[in-house]
């Protein structure tokens, strides 16, 4: 089955973001186009949406697909330019007017806090919820644990952007091992046996024998990862990132016949999104932050072939892509 779909309807739509997959919301470089539109993207694990960037009439896409985002409990935010942060005070807006109660976590660079206080007192908005605004200070070269819950673990990263610009890392929680049903009665194993199989630890029968967990327990599932990197120049940090990564989300905002382009503006070409990949040794690349100028998203693709052999897709309005190990 194709790994990037395009949503119909919301009924779908919410039904298939009850597994691990991820929703484009847009992914147009700095201009929303009637197609498109600007950055921003769910993750959803389980039927918990994880907002990533906030563009531009992103509670209007949520509301297309489905995504109920009073469930929302973290947005996590690369940078400050308005198409990646826009839409993010409507949203907790709504929020508020829709009766929210519980407490959002947003984490972006510095100034996110002052940017959503002088919205919220300029506009007179009084929030009946807790937001708690975590600013990121995360050094060069290095890359921390900011987030996790009973589903995520998901570290973040500086990139190479003309302002302070964060990506992300989102790793699935390892399932707890499943024991074999047999194993109970052929080993005659206790509670406590079977419980310290399933945290992974060898246990000795009365019977003199060594079990590993391997030896009763169902193989492990290999966790999905996926790797954000927004608006950036290629990067080591990126690829050290990602290596061994799903998925990896990278911009390519122009083909290298506008290399100079790219330069000056601090982005990142078809090609160099490809390299990026390879270096990390990804299964799967996806292209965003995709701008207007050319005709088709398959030039890009087509690139970005030139450097990286694995899969290649585009990020566009509405696909839904399919996470796995």
């Amino acid at each position: 089955m194709d790994p990037a779909r395009q949503y119909h309807n919301t009924s779908s739509c919410g039904a298939a973001l009850r597994k691990a997959e991820l929703l484009i919301c847009g992914s147009s470089a700095a201009l929303p186009t009637k197609t498109n539109s600007t950055t921003s993207q769910v993750l959803s694990v389980q039927g918990t949406p994880y907002l990533i960037d906030a563009g531009e009439s992103v509670q209007e896409r949520l509301r297309e697909c489905g995504v109920r985002f009073q469930r929302i409990p973290a947005v996590f935010i690369s940078h400050l330019h308005g198409d990646h942060v826009l839409g993010l005070p409507g949203l907790i807006g709504t929020m508020n007017l829709l009766g929210r109660t519980k407490k959002l976590d947003i984490y972006g660079p510095k100034e996110l806090r002052t940017f959503l206080d002088v919205i919220h007192k300029c506009t007179g908005t009084f929030l009946k919820f807790p937001i708690e605004v975590h600013e990121l200070k995360i050094p060069k070269g290095t890359r921390e644990m900011v987030y996790q819950d009973h589903l995520l673990e998901v570290s973040t990263f500086q990139v190479k952007h003309r302002i302070e610009t964060y990506g992300y890392r989102f790793d699935a929680r390892p399932e707890k091992r499943k024991l074999l049903k047999d194993a109970i009665a052929e080993h005659n194993l206790s509670v406590v046996q079977i419980k310290q199989l399933i945290a992974g630890k060898q246990v000795m029968t009365e019977a003199g024998l060594q079990l590993k967990p391997e030896d009763c327990c169902k193989p492990e599932v290999r966790p999905w990862s996926y790797v954000f990197a927004a608006d950036t120049r290629p990067c080591n940090a990126v690829a050290h990132a990602a290596e061994g990564a799903s998925l990896l989300y990278h911009e390519a905002t122009f083909l290298e016949s506008e290399r100079d382009l790219a330069l000056k503006t601090y982005h990142s070409t078809a090609a160099e999104a490809g390299s990026i990949a390879a270096q990390a040794g990804v299964n799967r690349l996806l292209l965003g932050h995709l701008s207007t100028r050319y005709a088709s998203p398959q030039m890009l693709v087509e690139e970005a072939a030139t450097t990286f052999s694995g899969d290649i897709q585009v990020a566009s309005r509405g696909n839904l892509f399919a996470l796995q190990a």
